[in-house]
């Protein structure tokens, strides 16, 4: 990726929306650089000003991972960074379009096919093991294959893409709650509902769209038989169908590694009808583009930059040197700031008052100093502007008047002692406050929850921690939904199944 220096925020102009998910949009956008270098990214925008903590570290986290990760199907990526006060993430843009487009006009051919599920399985086996930052295996796991993830360019370039739920093993990761359960409904793994990850959950899933790329259709219990009878007819489909069949082993187990599927689809896509990856994408791969009325399309969002707070802290947004400033100007500037320095002085010299300022934000007139209280430190809290310059006014004593000197009268002695006010009680100690783990699902997956009226993701969510106490559980899908008032206690349910309407299931 492109690097500019620490004083030049970058601009990137935003030309189209191609994709979109829960809590951000991926842009097109092209980086408008100096004397004329232009270069197209892709950008990952938050646009969610109210996302969930978990949300805003994994946005992040995904650039981590992507800047570990080495392989040609992974795309490259810059540090995450904040552009018009937004988390963003600016990643490697890869033209053509996400087989999930593909599929809306026909079938894959089989060779093609098993060509894209060969390069998946061989970038997966490549990060699995790839070394982190101390030595050790990443372990990373995708989480969310499915065919909107994987991208092919008109050249038979293949690209895994979205990493925002992945998981890896290492120490700058900011997310480390297991509680979301990764994937999309219908490509997720068996053991995966049951809060077990591992490697091949992401064959599992990578099996599933093999079989939708042959048939153009993800297969569900429903449309089995009819897929099947089809598939019978052709000896291509049926070779194919039988590895997407290994890949889908309900027992992790028994499914082929990463690997073996990688060698598998080797062997086979030679024999297979349809031409190699690279020839048929040539024909059929074409650039897709989702312009529609996005507000931002057409507009320049700008970096914030990055700089040094007077407390020694690096905050994010902090001016540098405004553009068409005039250097004399500034000079002026500071002999003014200069002369009301010396006029304090003196001032204070004189006895006539002094007014101490600490170098914090004003709040009703009050200094108030910015300490850091976050590792990670938010740009929009810690941007300072700069104060206004105090003009002080010198305090003029008023004038002593004399009064004649009277005597004071006397006061009879009072031998009682006035009893002592009883101590005032201490406050009592706050308590903490408990929490209990608590599951939320629905059939089908993939409902909206919100708890006491915040998001807090999609079901199935797993051991998710609410106070004790009562809550209100709101539940969103396909434009219904219901509302479920529960108390999280010692002997209260843990288990909250949404079954549609306003049907629930419990389960202690």
């Amino acid at each position: 990726m492109t690097q500019t220096s620490s004083d030049e925020a970058r601009r990137y102009r935003i030309l189209d929306v191609v994709g979109e998910g829960g809590f951000g949009k991926v842009y097109r956008a092209r980086l408008e650089g100096a004397e004329g270098f232009a270069k197209d990214v892709a950008i990952k925008l938050l646009t969610d000003d109210e996302a969930p903590d978990e949300v805003i570290q994994r946005f992040r986290d995904e650039s981590r991972i992507l800047g570990l990760i080495r392989d040609r199907a992974i795309v490259t990526v810059d540090p995450p960074t904040r552009l018009e006060g937004r988390w963003a993430v600016v990643m490697e843009f890869v033209d053509g379009a996400n087989c999930q487009r593909l599929l809306k006009a026909n079938p894959i051919p089989p060779r093609p096919a098993v060509e894209i599920v060969q390069e998946v399985a061989r970038a997966l086996d490549n990060v699995y093991g790839q070394a982190g930052p101390d030595g050790e295996p990443l372990h990373l796991i995708h989480r969310d294959i499915k065919p909107g993830n994987i991208q092919v360019t008109p050249a038979g370039t293949v690209k895994v893409l979205d990493f925002g739920i992945a998981r890896a093993t290492f120490s700058a990761r900011e997310s480390r709650t297991t509680t979301h359960i990764g994937g999309t409904f219908g490509y997720i793994a068996p053991e995966r509902l049951q809060g077990e990850e591992g490697p091949r959950g992401d064959i599992y899933s990578l099996g599933v769209v093999l079989a939708t790329m042959l048939c153009g259709r993800r297969p569900t219990h429903k449309n089995r038989n009819k897929l099947l009878e089809w598939i019978d007819q052709d000896p291509d489909l049926q070779a194919v169908w039988a590895l997407a069949e290994r890949m889908q082993n309900p027992n992790w187990d028994e499914r082929p590694s990463a690997r073996e599927v990688e060698d598998a689809c080797a062997a086979l896509g030679p024999g297979l009808r349809g031409g190699p990856l690279r020839r048929w994408a040539e024909r059929e791969v074409h650039e897709v583009s989702m312009a529609g009325d996005d507000v931002l399309i057409g507009n320049v969002l700008t970096e914030t930059l990055i700089g040094v707070s007077r407390t020694g802290t690096a905050v994010a947004g902090a001016e540098q040197e405004q553009p068409g400033r005039n250097p004399w100007v500034l000079a002026l500037m500071g002999s003014v700031g200069l002369a009301l320095f010396l006029i304090g002085l003196i001032g204070l010299s004189a006895g006539l008052g002094y007014v101490a300022a600490n170098s914090g934000s004003q709040e009703d007139g009050v200094a108030v100093a910015v300490q850091p209280s976050e590792p990670v430190v938010e740009a929009e809290d810690l941007v300072e502007e700069p104060a206004a310059p105090v003009v002080e006014e010198p305090v003029v004593p008023e004038p002593v008047v004399e009064q004649p000197i009277q005597p004071a009268p006397v006061v009879p002695t009072v031998s009682a002692v006035a009893p002592r006010p009883a101590p005032a009680p201490k406050p009592a100690p706050t308590a903490a406050v408990s929490k209990l783990p608590v599951t939320f699902g629905s059939i089908p997956v993939g409902a909206t929850v919100l708890v006491d009226g915040r998001r807090i993701g999609k079901s199935p969510i797993v051991g998710y921690p609410l106070p004790l106490g009562s809550h209100r559980i709101e539940m969103r899908m396909d434009g219904t939904e219901s509302t479920k008032s529960i108390k999280v206690g010692k002997r209260s349910p843990v288990r909250y199944i949404w079954k549609g309407g306003e049907e629930w299931q419990v389960f202690y």
